[in-house]
C-alpha cells in the first residue's frame, strides 16, 4: 500500500511528524530502521546498542496537549457518517437500527482515516550527542552505520486514536459506537474514541479507539551536504583555485552532514 499521501499530510499538519508505519510498530526514543519509499519503519535495532553507547542523554519534559482534536482523511470521495448518517445499506442493513454506529467509505485504493485526540510529544534533550555519534561512525565505517539509516529523536503519543488504512478501492467500514454521539452533533474527530471495529466489505490495516500508543515520530539520517554537490565543488574550484588548501574547512569530497527526514 502507498502511505505517500497520508505521510505528507500528518508532516504538514499540526502533528509534523510522520506517523508510525506499519501502525502497529513498537517505536521508542533512540530506535533505528529504514524507511522505505511508503513510508514504512524497518525497525533494525537502538542507537544505544548499534553504536555501543551508554545513555541517550535523556529526555526533555513531555509537552502534554490534552486539547488536540484533529482528523485527516486521504483519497478520493472519502465519506464519514456518523449515527443518523451512516451508510448502513446493503451489506450494513442488519446494523441500520444501531443509532451509535459510524461508517466510512474509501473511493479510491491507497486510502486513509485518521483521528487523534489529545498528544504528549516526547524528545531527547541532546540529540546532538547522538548526531555527533552516528556522523562519527559513518564516517569512520560505512558498514557500521549506513547513510539510509535514521535514529528517533521524537515521539507524538496519542491519548486516543483510530487509524484505518485502505489498499482497496471501493471499501466501506463499520464502526460500533456506544450511541452516545446519536443524539448531538458528531465531527469525524470523535471517531478516535467510543467506537471499534466491526466489519468492512474489503481487509483493512486499523487500530480503533486505541489509547497513549506511539502514533508519530520524527527522526535524523546521514546527508550529503551542499557543498558535496557537483556545482558546490565546481563553484569551490572556481572561487578559491589552487589557494583551496589554505582553507580547511572547504574540502573538495563528500561532506556528510545531518538531516531531519
Amino acid at each position: 500500500m502507498s502511505n505517500e499521501d497520508l505521510v505528507k499530510k500528518v508532516r504538514n499538519s499540526i502533528i509534523a511528524m510522520r506517523p508510525v508505519l506499519p501502525i502497529t510498530q513498537p517505536l521508542d526514543l533512540g530506535s533505528v530502521g529504514t524507511i522505505d519509499d511508503d513510508g514504512v519503519f524497518h525497525y533494525l535495532g537502538t542507537i544505544g546498542s548499534m553504536l555501543g553507547l551508554n545513555s541517550l542523554g535523556g529526555e526533555l519534559t513531555p509537552v502534554i496537549n490534552k486539547d488536540l482534536a484533529w482528523s485527516l482523511s486521504t483519497g478520493k470521495n472519502v465519506k464519514v457518517g456518523i449515527g443518523a448518517k451512516a451508510d448502513t445499506t446493503g451489506e450494513f442493513s442488519k446494523f441500520a437500527n444501531a443509532r451509535g454506529n459510524a461508517t466510512i467509505s474509501f473511493e479510491s485504493a491507497n486510502s486513509s482515516f485518521l483521528a487523534v485526540k489529545g498528544l504528549t510529544t516526547r524528545e531527547l534533550a541532546e540529540p546532538q550527542l547522538l548526531i555527533n555519534a552516528m556522523l562519527s561512525a559513518y564516517k569512520a565505517d560505512q558498514f557500521r552505520w549506513k547513510e539510509d539509516w535514521v535514529f528517533i529523536y521524537q515521539l507524538g503519543i496519542a491519548h486516543r486514536r483510530t487509524i484505518i488504512l485502505s489498499s482497496q478501492a471501493n471499501t466501506k467500514v463499520l464502526l460500533k459506537g456506544s450511541g452516545k454521539l446519536a443524539a448531538g452533533a458528531a465531527a469525524n474527530v470523535d471517531l478516535a474514541a467510543g467506537f471499534q471495529f466491526e466489519i468492512s466489505t474489503n481487509s483493512v490495516e486499523q487500530l480503533v479507539g486505541t489509547k497513549n500508543d506511539v502514533a508519530f515520530y520524527n527522526a535524523y539520517r546521514v546527508k550529503d551536504s551542499w557543498f558535496s554537490s557537483p556545482h558546490a565543488q565546481n563553484a569551490l574550484r572556481m572561487s578559491f583555485g589552487t589557494e583551496v588548501a589554505m582553507y580547511p574547512k572547504v574540502q573538495l569530497s563528500p561532506t556528510k552532514v545531518f538531516s531531519k527526514v
